[in-house]
């Protein structure tokens, strides 16, 4: 009980941190669809490392943190192409000076948008994940 708790913890933190940063989806009118968007990522996180161990893939290192990247990004575009309501919208990032180095906006299309809030979900979950795991 306390990994699913963990999990849904994690997921809603990342969903919520990557649409604060830059508004990436549109829900519509019914919040079901979010409530139903959340779900579907929990099933997705959920049951990834199992998965993955049963087909012999890795469930550690940068091989899988391409893999979760990749998982999420499938997901997002699947559940956009099913439900209505649920639409990717392209952003514009904006100037970031960093360490007096000025980063230009980008306008991103759907896709590269898409992708790079799949990268962010899939980054910020899998590190809560990796903080709070213990040592055995």
């Amino acid at each position: 009980m306390k990994h699913l708790l963990r999990v849904f913890t994690f997921v809603l933190i990342a969903v919520f941190s990557a649409e604060m940063l830059l508004p990436f989806f549109s829900f519509g009118k019914d919040p079901k669809t979010m409530y139903l968007f959340i779900v579907l990522l929990f099933l997705l996180f959920n049951f990834k490392k199992p998965i993955l161990k049963t087909i012999a893939l890795p469930d550690d290192g940068l091989l899988y943190l391409f893999i979760s990247f990749v998982l999420t990004l499938i997901v997002i575009n699947v559940y956009s192409m099913f439900f209505s309501y649920f639409h990717i919208e392209p952003v514009t990032t904006p100037n970031l000076l960093i360490l007096g180095v000025v980063l230009t906006s980008y306008n991103l299309s759907k896709l590269w948008s898409g992708a790079l809030a799949a990268l962010l979900i899939s980054l910020i979950y899998n590190y809560l994940d990796w903080v709070s795991r213990r040592k055995k």
